[in-house]
């Protein structure tokens, strides 16, 4: 896995790289005396960051009916969400590591609105539409190639501490970086 160098941000990380690099982001959310993200900052988060990725499934998951097996969407949509960490904040396993948390899925939710037939290109984009002090909850969308709107999904995501396995607050190191501004005070 590739991993950011301090002088490689593109542009469409802009912020979102330094962040990682210098551990601090303009404007930075109020935070409590652990530097875990407030309620007050949760309120004004807007603009989130998007992941988008492009897929075509393969020739196994293609069930006889010539359509993508409803047991194969939370795979790709899991897998769109790595790699849009990647591609989008420069931040691969070994970059969450350096958190002192976790994010664990708690539960998914998947409306299948079309198939996905074989041979078919579709798009994926996620972005993290709501966020409190120890969850989130992140919107996914898969398209076909002319924008139909195949499938939806929606993660909801709790933080849990490394040491104490606990749940707990974002770091506000890690929850910034998912948006690209905050609403005024």
């Amino acid at each position: 896995m590739p991993t950011m160098k301090d002088d490689q941000a593109t542009p469409e990380q802009g912020r979102h790289a330094n962040s990682l690099k210098q551990g601090t982001a303009e404007p930075g959310p109020p935070a409590d005396g652990e530097g875990r993200v407030t309620s007050a900052y949760v309120a004004r988060v807007r603009n989130p960051v998007h992941f988008k990725t492009t897929h075509q499934a393969r020739f196994e998951e293609i069930d006889p009916f010539g359509h993508m097996n409803t047991n194969h969407y939370l795979t790709y949509f899991m897998e769109h969400r790595w790699i849009g960490h990647r591609q989008s904040l420069n931040l691969d396993l070994k970059g969450m590591m350096r958190f002192p948390v976790e994010p664990h899925v708690r539960k998914a939710d998947i409306e299948f609105i079309k198939p996905v037939m074989g041979d078919q290109e579709f798009t994926v984009e996620s972005w993290l539409s709501e966020a409190e002090e120890g969850a989130c909850t992140v919107s996914c969308t898969m398209v076909n190639a002319n924008d139909t709107l195949l499938a939806t999904c929606k993660f909801y995501i709790v933080c849990v501490e490394k040491k104490t396995r606990k749940p707990s607050k974002w770091p506000e190191t890690l929850l910034r970086l998912y948006y690209h501004e905050l609403a005024p005070e």
